[in-house]
Order: structure tokens, then sequence, then C-alpha cells
């Protein structure tokens, strides 16, 4: 089986979603050798990838949000591959002939974030692109049973759509490179967005130190952004009394080593499609805080602890208590690691293949 994809889900830095595309593809070809994976991509730097995958790179014209089908139909007539698959953001130019077109749609996130898209224009123009992208697969997954009732609603869809769960993309180092830290810290792993209770997060860390409540310290991994001035004026106070640190993107290695030695990840969002940092952290053995809103509590079941994303003095108290409760953090960690056992990508990989032979 030849299976032609959209590489540049594979850019550095890698998010969550070419994590668990790479983890997917690589399962598929543990479980069938067989399989050959031709990536097109755009000019950009990649990572060392694994050498299951050939990359193959578009001519510039096809630049932009929107691929050339002329482009793409090049690679297809050089490598003849059975699959065409769009693992993230869709853009699919149109029906192919004599190729299957495969399209993961993590979420639609857009619609039911409050203002992501600014204008009734914006939303017209997302609805469109994902209506078509929809309308031009043959096969169509999604990461959880609340995306696939979100797109259900949302839009108008021919096939059923398919669950897929991912699966835990980090592993405990074998080989230990990092020396273990000398203070006790919370853990925030994720991109810098709105949308995932940073302000909550520092807010109720502040309300702990300043009425010296903890000793812990609290750190943040993930792309740096804006979020509020009150963020970044806690964010200057915290680095600069040395109780916060930015870290940044980092290596795989070192995120599986501080998410292992917090105690806890504190992950408060409200909107994810799958929300994959709890479930890596429930793997590795961490504690996690985090919130009974979209697909989380199906990820997570009763293995974390829930807490509204805006009750400050809420999000405190658990912290508090996951600091100074040994035997209860042992509990939830015990319990995470069995949730997170749940999810594997040998299941997902097999899903996925079953699938896109039919």
């Amino acid at each position: 089986m030849n299976i032609l994809f959209d590489a540049t889900v594979l850019e550095i830095p890698f998010t969550g979603v070419a994590k668990s595309t790479l983890c997917l593809y690589q399962k598929c070809f543990a479980i069938n050798p067989h399989i050959h994976f031709d990536g097109f991509i755009k000019d950009s730097q990649f990572s060392k990838l694994p050498d299951i995958i050939k990359l193959h790179k578009l001519k510039k014209k096809t630049f932009g949000a929107i691929y050339s089908k002329s482009t793409i139909n090049q690679i297809l007539e050089k490598i003849k591959p059975d699959i065409i698959h769009f693992p993230w953001h869709g853009n699919i130019p149109y029906k192919f002939k004599n190729v299957k077109t495969v399209m993961t749609l993590h979420d639609v996130l857009p619609l039911e974030i409050p203002n992501y898209l600014g204008s009734s224009k914006q939303k017209k123009s997302y609805i469109n692109k994902i209506q078509k992208d929809i309308d031009r697969c043959d096969v169509l997954f999604t990461d959880s049973l609340y995306s696939k009732n979100q797109i259900e609603k949302k839009f108008h869809v021919k096939h059923e759509i398919i669950v897929n769960y991912l699966a835990p993309t980090l592993s405990e180092c074998k080989n230990n490179i990092y020396k273990k830290l000398d203070f006790q810290y919370f853990i925030y792993v994720g991109g810098y967005a709105a949308r995932k209770g940073l302000d909550s997060l520092i807010k109720a860390f502040f309300l702990l130190y300043e009425n010296k409540k903890t000793k812990c310290k609290l750190i943040f991994t993930g792309t740096p952004g804006p979020i509020s001035e009150d963020f970044q004026r806690l964010m200057e106070k915290g680095k600069k009394i040395r109780i916060i640190e930015e870290r940044g993107y980092i290596s795989d290695d070192e995120l599986t080593f501080l998410i292992s030695n917090s105690i806890a990840l504190v992950y408060l969002s409200k909107y994810e499609g799958f929300g994959l940092p709890p479930l890596d952290a429930m793997s590795l053995g961490c504690p996690v805080i985090t919130t009974k809103y979209s697909s989380i509590p199906e990820i997570c079941g009763d293995s974390v602890i829930y807490v509204e994303p805006n009750d400050i003095d809420e999000i405190a108290e658990k912290m508090l208590l996951l600091e100074n409760d040994n035997d209860f953090r042992d509990k939830l960690k015990d319990k995470g690691l069995v949730q997170a056992s749940l999810f594997s990508w040998e299941r997902t990989a097999k899903i996925f293949l079953d699938n896109i032979s039919k």
C-alpha cells in the first residue's frame, strides 16, 4: 500500500498533531511493513524523520492555504499512491482520480470558541472551507466522540465519521540524562492561548504563593504568546523572583522528564478536540488538574481532578491538595496510568488501516 500525505504537518517545532501523525504512521508500518509513506512538503525545515517517510517538495506556486491539484497530481503520477491523507488542516483541492482521499478533521473549535472568528465573513469562509473538505474526502476521521458530534451538528456529512482516538506520544526515558531538579513544581504543557485557561492558572498559583501556602514553582512549556496584561505582568513578576520558569519549546526527552517529576499537570482548557497533554501526563504517572469541558472528560475519565476553569480559589485549593497529600497524589497517579493504558497506537493504527483499506 502506498500512502501520500500532507507532510507540512511535520514542521518544527512539532505540535501534538504532528507527533500523533508520526506515531500513527510508525505503528501502521510496524503492523504492515509493506506500506510506503510519501509526503509532500513546502520549503520548510524538518526534524530528522524515520526512514519510512520519503519527502517530495511542492512547487512554490502551490504555497498558500490551498494546494494546487495539478502539482500534487505530478507526485500522484510519479508514485501512484492508493491513498492520499490530509492529516491536519484539510485544504483538499478536489477529488483525485484513482486514489482514495482520507482526511483527519481533529476538531471544529473555531466555531465553538467565542470570538475566534472575528467576523461573519471569516465564519462563512471557514464553514465553506471545511464543508468542501468534507465533501471531497472518501474517509473522514476525527479524534473524539465530542468532535464527531460537533462536526455532525455543524456540517453535512455524507459518510460515517470514524472516531479514532489518539494515544500517548511520550514514553518514559530509560536512560535519564537530566538531573533531578532541587525544587517541586507544577507544570503546564501546550501553546499559549486564551482558551487554555492560563490566566486562571497563574492567578491561582500567585494566590498560593502570596499567602505563603506553597513551596512549589510553576513551569510553562510550549510556544509563548500574548494572553492578557494580567498574565504578562504576573509572568514577568514570577520570573523575576524565580518562582516561574518559561522553558519554551523543548525536546520530548526533556518534556518527559519534567512531566514525570512534577507535582501535577495543570491544564485548564475549555475547548479541546482531544487534549493530548493530560493523556501524556497520565501515561507518565503525573496527576492532572483539568476541566470537565469539551472532549477532556471523554479522555480522562474519573482519573483526574476536575475544576471550573474560572474558579481561582478552587484551582488553588486542588493544587495545594496535590502538593501536600502524597497518598492522594499516588492514588491519582495509579488511576491515571490505568486510564492512559486504554489508549494505544496499536488500536489506532488498526482502525486507520481497516477503514482506508475498505
